[in-house]
């Protein structure tokens, strides 16, 4: 049985990030976080000509939390062969620290939970390619850029890593930080289980967290594919408000 996985974004991966405090983790603490990552208030949309919100793209959510829904993708062979398989969204939460690190002034982490599953006999011979990525509901630009996951650095808080670019909220641009764990990946029967954790340092009362899942097929190119590239008609939308 394959259970190969070909996942790609601005903060998607297929590696297991270890949730173990590393070496000087004892010694950050949330001042010297907050001088590093502190909000970073600039004027808002500096380049007018930019028609940016994602209610202006034109595309729609179909997302609801804790349902399943129909999702198109491709296997990882060569060539690739079509599969749908279900993805959920569940479980998301906001909270003010972290496995015990401490509260940050002015920020807050939120998370939630990604299922996917799959019964394809092509899944089990060939494994899946998954695509997805996270967006800002008020900066989102469908012409910009795919910014991979492996491009964001690290920072200083052991398993996350800095987002290249920055949300908008309430006027301001901030800077955020992410992480992504792999928490499932297994065969049960002729099912295959995959499960993702992500958790995200954000502004506290930010609403505009989004996560878009796309067809593998749609993505011909790791470096000069945007949002309006790939996002059709099949592809899962699902914004996180209160």
């Amino acid at each position: 049985m394959l259970l190969l996985l070909s996942a790609c974004g601005d903060e998607s991966t297929t590696s297991t990030t270890s949730n173990q405090p590393q070496s000087g983790w004892s010694n950050i603490g949330p001042e010297s976080i907050r001088q590093k990552y502190e909000v970073q208030q600039k004027q808002h949309f500096e380049d007018n000509s930019i028609t940016r919100g994602f209610e202006n793209s034109g595309y729609s959510i179909n997302m609801t939390l804790g349902v399943p829904y129909p999702y198109k993708t491709v296997t990882a062979d060569d060539p690739p062969l079509k599969i749908i398989g279900e993805i959920t969204v569940s479980d998301f939460r906001i909270f003010e620290s972290y496995e015990g690190y401490p509260a940050i002034e002015g920020y807050e982490f939120m998370s939630y939970k990604i299922l996917l599953t799959f019964s394809d006999d092509n899944v089990l011979n060939s494994g899946v390619r998954f695509r997805h990525f996270g967006i800002c509901y008020y900066s989102f630009d469908p012409s910009s850029i795919f910014r991979l996951y492996t491009d964001s650095p690290e920072s200083d808080i052991p398993g996350f890593r800095i987002a290249l670019d920055p949300i908008y909220f309430n006027g301001n641009e901030y800077e955020i930080m992410f992480k992504s764990d792999l928490i499932r990946e297994e065969w049960v029967g002729t099912t295959a289980y995959i499960e993702r954790v992500y958790t995200i340092l954000v502004p506290i009362g930010y609403d505009g967290r989004m996560h878009v899942f796309y067809n593998a097929a749609n993505r011909r190119t790791e470096e000069t594919q945007a949002p309006a590239d790939v996002i059709d008609s099949d592809s899962l939308i699902i914004r996180f408000t209160r």
